[in-house]
Formats: structure tokens, C-alpha cells, sequence
């Protein structure tokens, strides 16, 4: 599938792409708030000002994905693949990143103020300017 079927399904109503292959793809400006993402591969995908709100990505593949300006308002990434990930200014408050692979990822000026990093792979991620006041990380890999 590629972004502009992906958009229009999603303008006709459909909200479940579970496990669709969207690697690369390119989004800048939209929204698929609400649609569930369970299991997709969105690898490489590079996102640019979208709203995700209340997306289901659990189990998804968003490694070496670039995320700038992205809402992310009561995500669901539990168990995601976020390894390489580059996020700049993404809004992550409150997503639930319960076992995400976050190794080698890049979080620039992101808020993860209350997010929930239990059993999450921080490993080698780098931090800058990220708040992570109340965030959970109950036995995150921190090294």
C-alpha cells in the first residue's frame, strides 16, 4: 500500500490497516487519528506534522522512521520497534511505550512527560531536550 491509498480508504471510513506494509512511506500534513496500525511495517517512513492521536501501533515496525512535528496523544506503541527512530519535536505525553524497542533512537525536544517506558530498550538512545517528568521506566534498559 502506499500513502495515497492508504489516505483515501481512510477518507472512505476505513480505520483498520493492521499489519499493512507502508515501508517508506511519505506523510506530511494529514491525519489517520484513530485508525489502528497493530502490527504494520512502517519502516523507513518518514511522518512530517501528522496527527496519530489515539493510533494503535503496538507491535509495529517504525525503526530508522523519521517523526517530526507528529502528535502522538494517547498512542499505542506497546511492544513497538523504534530502534533507530529519529523523533524531533514529536508530542509522545502520555503514550504508552511498554516494551518498545528504542535502541539507537534519536529524541530531539520531545515531550515524554507520564509516558510509560516499562521493560522498554533505551539502549545507546540519545536525548536532547526531552522531558521525562513522571515518565515510568520500571525496568528500562538505560545503557
Amino acid at each position: 500500500m502506499d500513502a495515497s491509498e492508504l489516505l483515501k480508504r481512510y477518507a472512505d471510513g476505513e480505520r483498520d490497516f493492521s499489519e499493512v506494509v507502508l515501508e517508506r512511506v511519505k506523510l506530511a500534513g494529514t491525519s489517520v487519528i484513530g485508525a489502528n496500525l497493530n502490527q504494520a511495517n512502517l519502516s523507513r517512513a518518514t511522518l512530517i506534522g501528522i496527527g496519530l492521536a489515539r493510533t494503535i501501533l503496538s507491535g509495529a515496525n517504525l525503526s530508522s522512521a523519521t517523526l517530526v512535528g507528529v502528535g502522538l496523544a494517547g498512542v499505542d506503541l506497546l511492544e513497538a520497534a523504534l530502534s533507530n527512530a529519529t523523533f524531533v519535536g514529536a508530542g509522545l505525553a502520555g503514550v504508552n511505550l511498554n516494551g518498545a524497542n528504542l535502541s539507537s533512537a534519536t529524541l530531539v525536544g520531545v515531550g515524554l512527560a507520564g509516558v510509560n517506558l516499562v521493560e522498554a530498550d533505551l539502549s545507546n538512545a540519545t536525548f536532547v531536550g526531552a522531558g521525562l517528568a513522571g515518565a515510568n521506566l520500571n525496568g528500562a534498559n538505560l545503557s
